[in-house]
Formats: structure tokens, sequence, C-alpha cells
């Protein structure tokens, strides 16, 4: 649930720049705490890239300290990503 993001203190990574698959990708790292009430830390990434004069974005959320394989296997979809050609 989005509204989960607004919930809870929220912290901000720095504004992250990486060069993948050949595209330049800004990353947005969001993230709420464990609750005392047993609701497990949330992490959302927020990917954003142009390629050919279009932006693209994706996001992912994990939970339990899976971020690391989560961002990994987005990284790993970025470095692949090709449009398709629109139709004409």
């Amino acid at each position: 649930d989005h509204r989960d993001l607004h919930s809870f203190p929220t912290r901000r990574s720095p504004d992250l720049n990486a060069e993948i698959g050949g595209h330049r990708v800004f990353e947005v790292i969001a993230q709420t705490p464990a609750t005392g009430d047993g609701k497990s830390e949330q992490v959302w990434n927020f990917y954003f890239t142009e390629i050919n004069g279009r932006v693209y974005s994706l996001t992912t959320r994990s939970a339990n300290g899976a971020n690391q394989k989560v961002s990994a296997d987005a990284e790993q979809f970025l470095s692949t990503f090709r449009p398709l050609e629109p139709r004409r």
C-alpha cells in the first residue's frame, strides 16, 4: 500500500546516479523503519532513465533485508532494457 511510505518517518538516500546498460540511471531510495507492532522495515527503490527522449521508471519494494537482492535484480533488468519502437 503506497500510504505506508508516509505512515512512518521516511529516510531518503542521497541522490544516486549510475551508468547501467549504457544509460544514465537516477535512483532514489526511501525507507521506513520496522515498528514495534511487528511491521518490518520497508525499502522502496525508484529508478529513472531516459532512452531516446523518453523517460522510463521502475519501482521496487522489499522488506526483511531483501533489498540488496531486489536491487541487483532491478539493475540486471535495467542493463538489458530496450524499449520497443513505437508503431507507426
